[in-house]
């Protein structure tokens, strides 16, 4: 049942990568607040949190514009990025809203002492998993699907490495105010 599982997740990857190559993954860009897409999230996950055992903190202020972005591709962003600091990050999540310049710029920040600055480097490569242990729970498409994401939807995605403190930044087009 478990490979079964593993199986359905890797081909839902792959299909949802092809898709977004493909321009197979029709988006319907509108004005979105991160800041209730992250609260509504958060409330989704709060028992894979607790199971877990991984605390989000967020800052988000409540004056946080709203970006040019789809809702649900938001939402896998952000989703995809809260489920991959559960899974290899430390005990605390913290996940921080700021406007800058023409944009909105949301970080999740972790602790993952284990990673390099050579595997931080490739954590949006297709495939790519920095699961040491090589356990087969890890199909390395997840950060790839929120990269593909970020960028059709005019954004941008990097990440940080320092001093054992993975940062990974997201980055949003205010949207236009009339």
């Amino acid at each position: 049942e478990s490979r079964a599982k593993a199986l359905q997740t890797l081909l839902t990857g792959f299909y949802d990568l092809s898709r977004l190559g493909a321009d197979g993954y029709p988006l319907k860009m509108e004005a979105v607040r991160p800041g209730e897409v992250l609260c509504q999230l958060a409330a989704d996950y709060y028992a894979d949190f607790t199971a877990a055992e991984v605390e989000p903190r967020m800052e988000i202020p409540s004056d946080l514009p709203a970006v040019w972005a789809d809702p649900g591709g938001m939402t896998r962003v952000f989703g995809n990025l809260m489920q991959n600091a559960m899974k290899h990050g430390g005990r605390t999540l913290w996940i921080a809203g700021r406007r800058q310049g023409d944009g909105v710029v949301i970080d999740f920040r972790n602790e993952d002492p284990g990673l390099t600055q050579e595997e931080c480097g490739r954590l949006f490569d297709r495939f790519f998993t920095a699961d040491r242990m090589r356990t087969g729970k890890n199909t390395g498409l997840g950060l790839a699907i929120v990269k593909a994401l970020c960028e059709k939807m005019e954004g941008t995605v990097s990440a940080q490495l320092a001093e054992g403190m993975l940062t990974i930044s997201t980055r949003w087009r205010v949207y236009p105010q009339k």
